[in-house]
């Protein structure tokens, strides 16, 4: 019990934190499981220039960042509504112990500054260790870590940079980006939904009621004393749908608005997945009139129409 609520804590932080303005300038990655992208991956250094002759631009770099972080961060600087499923990680072999995030992260502070969520996960992994039987037990997974700098015109060109040559794939559903694992998603088992009156929670419950039996898969519900769950009651009404999990959750969160996303994280027998809320981006590029674009990169998208499949990943 207490190793699944360390586990859904580092979750929390890596889905949910602010992220730091500055970094240092990353470099080669020469580290075990780390992939370095120049042209194809994005992190905490989040600028957009304003309106010129050039046209608009997402201008990012980033640093030793996990996709789920990456994802955290565009949801929060520019308020894309991008749902996040990750790869099936096996526990036994990507698991990461507390001792070993304890020590990767002091030999990141050795070298350069930790980022804010860096810094967020030691004080956590420190304040863990208090209780020695917490040394080996699981905090995070083995994720494959980007390095570079990417700049795009739109949100389409942006994802489809960002997963060129990764374990990931992008596609859209209305208003709702989904970025999932390239090669299976485990949401892509065949969703019945009929018209009816509901809300977001029992939706997503009803979505989820559906999964192979051999699927481990639970909703997180925050329960802080600070947690607002407000949103989970938001009322909507359910449309007639036939189709894949993942296309569903992304309709789902499209159709009861208020800026929902959701994420999947954890390993092949305890999936969890949560939804949170997209606040309003601190600059909006659609909202600056005026600016010519002047590229226009090409997109690839994979239709979330056409995952549904017959035979769904077991854990």
């Amino acid at each position: 019990m207490l190793e699944r609520m360390i586990f859904v804590a580092a979750l929390a932080i890596s889905w949910g934190v602010a992220w730091c303005q500055t970094t240092q300038p990353a470099g080669p990655s020469t580290r075990p499981g780390e992939v370095t992208v120049s042209s194809s991956a994005f992190g905490p250094i989040f600028q957009l220039a304003a309106a010129t002759k050039s046209g608009l631009r997402y201008s990012v770099e980033l640093n030793r960042e996990t996709m789920a972080g990456v994802v955290a961060a565009l949801r929060e600087k520019w308020a894309i509504r991008v749902c996040f499923e990750d790869l099936n990680y096996d526990r036994q072999a990507d698991m990461v112990t507390v001792g070993a995030a304890l020590k990767d992260l002091q030999e990141q502070q050795a070298v350069r500054p930790l980022t804010r969520q860096e810094d967020i996960r030691l004080k956590l992994v420190e304040q863990l260790l208090k209780r020695p039987e917490a040394q080996n037990m699981l905090f995070d997974v083995k994720s494959p870590r980007f390095s570079g700098k990417l700049v795009a015109d739109t949100a389409e060109e942006l994802l489809s940079l960002l997963t060129a040559q990764t374990p990931y794939a992008w596609g859209k559903a209305g208003a709702v980006y989904a970025i999932f694992p390239r090669e299976r998603s485990v949401l892509a088992y065949a969703v019945k939904l009929q018209i009816r009156e509901g809300n977001l929670q029992e939706t997503v419950e009803e979505i989820l009621d559906q999964r192979p039996a051999s699927l481990e898969l639970s909703l997180l519900i925050p329960q802080a004393a600070n947690a607002s769950n407000e949103y989970l009651q938001l009322p909507m009404r359910i449309q007639g749908f036939h189709g894949s999990a993942i296309e569903a959750l992304c309709k789902t969160a499209e159709e009861v608005s208020h800026g929902v996303v959701w994420s999947l994280g954890g390993y092949k027998d305890a999936r969890v997945l949560s939804l949170a809320q997209v606040r309003p981006p601190m600059l909006d590029p659609s909202s600056m009139r005026g600016a010519k674009r002047t590229t226009q990169a090409a997109t690839q998208s994979t239709s979330l129409e056409s995952l549904v499949d017959p035979k769904p990943l077991a854990p």
